[in-house]
């Protein structure tokens, strides 16, 4: 299970516009294919915890899975987050999308080294 803060999830859910119960502009067919790059069935019973949005299902994969795993799918989600950006002339979050990379930066550097599931930090 990742140790992803209240405070990190809200930025990412912030940057990835789940607020509305997407995630960036995937289709149900898109975030499908996205996922199973990573082998995951994000449209698995395992994570309609709490609902079938996208949305929902995002929050329940960071609830679930590892360190590392999360990190790697979110980093290449923040890759899709600033071709988005690029491709529709829209401004990026820069200071949002700064305290996204870092928690990136620290989940997949805990697995590295080891770490527990605990978040020192927060």
């Amino acid at each position: 299970m990742s140790s992803l803060s209240d405070f990190e999830k809200r930025y990412f859910e912030n940057i990835l516009g789940m607020q509305t119960g997407c995630v960036l502009d995937f289709s149900d067919p898109s975030i499908d294919r996205f996922f199973k790059k990573s082998n995951i069935d994000i449209h698995s019973p395992r994570y309609q915890t709490y609902s079938p949005s996208k949305a929902k299902k995002m929050v329940s994969f960071w609830n679930q899975e590892d360190y590392l795993l999360v990190g790697n799918v979110l980093s290449a989600l923040l890759e899709s987050y600033e071709a988005e950006c690029m491709l529709r002339d829209k401004e990026v979050n820069t200071p949002v999308l700064n305290k996204c990379k870092s928690t990136i930066v620290r989940l997949t550097n805990a697995t590295e080294k080891g770490s527990s599931k605990t978040n020192p930090d927060f």
